[in-house]
């Protein structure tokens, strides 16, 4: 046979030993393999997707003749290249070769002629085989690119090519893949799978012990990346602590360091490079947001560039117009960055924050602020904003933000205040005395003192509520309502200031404390003004808490229609998703007893599962409300026991608060269970205690007289006579009057 007319280096002809422990990617291969007429194999992904061992896995899988080249970047002068490719075929059983290498010493000028008699060569073989071309992306040959797209273009029909590559192919893809002859593996399915990674730490590195948490942590944080598992891998096999480990696993970790250093970072261009650090600041990479980050146009085009060249960076939409770096390899250029350009990493982060601040982003606006210096603007951007981050239940970002600030959130009024709303909602309540007290510090103008003035005795209330302590609930409540101008209206544009929405705050918080106090038509009455006041002014948190318990006042005096509609008011201002939004949960428990007493019990336990659900976020006082409302459907249901249970629950809940109020609650309960199963001894029942005055509202019910007629025979208001019967029905655990009547007879209140 003739010789090759350049020297060859015949390892590069030899397929790869497949690592002893390497796994089948059989779900991946079988896609691979589907079609039978495919010209084209790509497989196209960054470094350590394991491209060269799926295309060896490949071939195995065809169980083909195989004519294996790996590629180098002198590979790609035109006759170098084909005498190589030629050679490869020689290994695969191809005959006649001869004449190939005497055309390809003729020079570059004779490469065109060489292509056309090697592909009648192939055809000539006859027999079906396979052209693996591995790293593709080192040649660098416009010549190569035409003669290898000229072949495939019109290929012979015994010959299937796989390309490996980090790098779209420079091949004519497109029309292969609308004429249904290419088979792809990219990033996406090349990455492992939960499986697979739990898979591979078992086999290779004896890790089949790993808990589940850190298995999905670790996909998390390498994206299915099957270099990152395996220097993971590595690192794990001889860590005692691996929670520490798993959490620190990132780009700066010292063997991913060495690896995409080598890899991906060493040779590129200095503007590339320098491209790659200045942008690595974000998680989402825009382009207008790169130009203001690196202070030049064009960054499309470049990112463009580097996802096409592979380059850890993936497009997040389909016009490609949006982008991300690989998790460990941004971690990686972050590194980097902190490294050699320390300085620049403050400016860096204030661009980026201003850019977002203008484009309305306001999570990263204070994310990038905060990593800065300009922890004033910080807490700036948190005090205007705060408030629709904890109506979408998002507190989780509240705290990160504050997280981020550390002590410096002391130092500005707002921002402490709502660090107090914070941990309010999370149920920090011993730490709120310290940013009060902070809030109070830092207030320097009129407008702050004023804030603080009304905000802070407005916290101290929902914190008395929630700790039980209802007395201390009213009184912070009144204070906070004595100091609050209600008259206030919305400033230009419909806007309106912190400030001016603290009234309807403050008139929340006292109709809240008014309504566990026992008097419904106080609380009524300042809900609804509450209601009215933060529409106005557009405090939607406002609104939402007021409707809720004026939904149920009116379950509670039993009008269904009303709780239902006020109840639905609230569930129309409240995304369904966020379970993390507790407010709802009183709205839920209202509909719950409403829809019982209407006869729909499946929809009243529907809706106290939910308010359940929601109410273990907030406060002891509606856990307990819903654990009766439970008790009333089992009761309902023929579960006497299953009732009493609940009952017990609800008692246990309240027993050791300091000023809950809930014997009236728990004694109507209990009682609405004894009008039914009068022997109960493991039940405990007390008593039914009525006042002197409800007693006498009560001896009147059986004439049928109407409420005005009833206060004119007590010489009281007709209000008076309201809560007295409130309270009535609410002992008794009864709403109709004549259920009432009954009931008061058989527990011998009435003769």
């Amino acid at each position: 046979m003739t010789a090759p007319p350049v020297p060859l280096v015949w390892a590069k002809l030899q397929p790869p030993m497949s690592p002893a422990r390497a796994i089948s990617r059989d779900g991946l291969l079988d896609e691979l393999t589907a079609a039978s007429d495919i010209v084209l194999t790509a497989i196209v992904a960054p470094a350590g997707y394991g491209k060269t061992t799926t295309a060896a896995q490949l071939v195995d899988r065809l169980d083909l003749p195989v004519a294996w080249l790996g590629l180098e970047p002198a590979d790609g002068e035109p006759v170098r290249f084909w005498t190589y490719v030629t050679a490869a075929l020689g290994t695969a059983g191809v005959d006649e070769l001869g004449g190939v290498y005497d055309v390809l010493r003729d020079g570059p000028g004779a490469v065109d002629h060489a292509v056309a008699s090697l592909r009648a060569a192939i055809e000539a073989h006859g027999d079906p085989l396979v052209l693996v071309l591995d790293d593709v992306q080192a040649v660098d040959s416009d010549a190569v690119h035409r003669q290898l797209g000229g072949l495939l273009r019109h290929p012979p029909a015994n010959l299937r090519t796989v390309c490996t590559s980090r790098s779209d192919l420079p091949l004519p893809v497109g029309r292969l893949r609308s004429e249904g002859r290419l088979a792809e593996a990219r990033i996406d399915r090349l990455a492992f799978t939960s499986a697979e990674v739990a898979l591979v730490l078992d086999t290779t590195f004896g890790l089949g012990s790993l808990a589940d948490e850190h298995l999905t942590a670790l996909v998390e944080r390498t994206d299915g990346w099957p270099v990152g598992i395996c220097l993971a891998g590595i690192g794990l096999r001889n860590e005692v602590d691996v929670d520490a480990f798993v959490a620190r696993f990132a780009g700066d970790n010292r063997h991913l360091n060495e690896y995409l250093s080598a890899e991906a970072i060493d040779d590129l261009d200095p503007d590339r490079r320098a491209f790659l650090l200045t942008t690595s600041i974000v998680t989402t990479l825009e382009p207008d947001l790169c130009d203001a980050l690196t202070g030049q146009p064009g960054s499309l085009a470049t990112l463009r560039s580097l996802v096409r060249d592979n380059i850890f960076t993936a497009a997040l939409n389909e016009q490609g117009t949006v982008f991300r770096y690989h998790p460990l390899f941004r971690e990686h250029l972050l590194s980097l960055l902190a490294e050699e350009h320390a300085e620049t990493v403050d400016e860096l982060h204030a661009r980026a924050s201003r850019w977002y601040e203008e484009a309305d982003d306001v999570d990263q606006a204070i994310t990038h602020a905060a990593a800065t210096d300009e922890i004033e603007r910080a807490c700036r951007m948190i005090a205007a904003s705060w408030h629709v981050f904890a109506r979408a239940g998002q507190m989780s970002r509240l705290e990160h933000w504050l997280d981020l600030l550390g002590d410096a959130v002391a130092s500005n009024t707002e921002a402490s205040l709502m660090m107090n709303w914070v941990l309010l909602n999370s149920d920090r309540l011993d730490e709120m005395d310290r940013w009060e007290r902070a809030a109070v510090a830092a207030a320097r103008s009129d407008d702050e003192i004023a804030l603080c003035e009304i905000e802070i005795p407005t916290l101290r209330s929902h914190r008395a509520r929630r700790a039980g302590d209802i007395g201390g609930a009213l009184a912070n409540a009144r204070e906070a309502l004595a100091t609050a101008d209600l008259d206030t209206e919305p400033t230009g544009g419909g806007q309106v200031s912190r400030l001016g929405a603290l009234p309807g705050t403050a008139l929340v918080a006292c109709g809240v404390a008014e309504y566990w106090a026992g008097d419904l038509d106080e609380a009524q009455r300042l809900l609804s003004a509450a209601v009215t006041h933060a529409r106005r002014t557009g405090e939607v948190s406002s609104v939402i808490q007021g409707y809720c318990y004026l939904a149920m006042i009116e379950a509670d005096l039993g009008h269904d229609d009303a709780a239902l509609a006020h109840a639905d008011q609230v569930l129309e201002l409240v995304d369904p998703s966020i379970e993390s939004f507790h407010l709802p949960a009183m709205a839920h428990i209202a509909r719950s007893v409403a829809l019982l007493r209407m006869g729909r019990p499946a929809d009243a336990e529907q809706a106290i599962e939910r308010g359940d659900r929601l109410a273990r976020s907030l406060d002891h006082l509606t856990l307990a409300t819903a654990a009766i409302q439970r008790a009333r459907i089992l009761h309902i249901r023929g579960d006497r026991a299953g009732a009493r249970s609940a009952v017990r629950t609800a008692r246990s809940i309240v027993d050791d608060l300091p000023d809950a109020r809930f014997d009236d609650r728990l004694r109507a309960i209990e009682n609405e269970i004894r009008f039914v199963a009068k022997s109960a001894p493991d039940f405990g029942f007390g008593p039914v205690e009525l006042t002197e005055r409800e007693r006498a509202v009560l001896a009147l019910l059986p004439h049928e007289l109407s409420r005005a007629d009833l206060a004119s025979q007590l010489h009281v208001s007709e209000n008076t006579v309201k809560t007295h019967l409130t309270s009535i029905r609410r002992k008794l655990g009864l709403s109709g009057r004549a259920s009432i009547v009954d009931r008061a007879r058989e527990l011998g209140l009435l003769a």
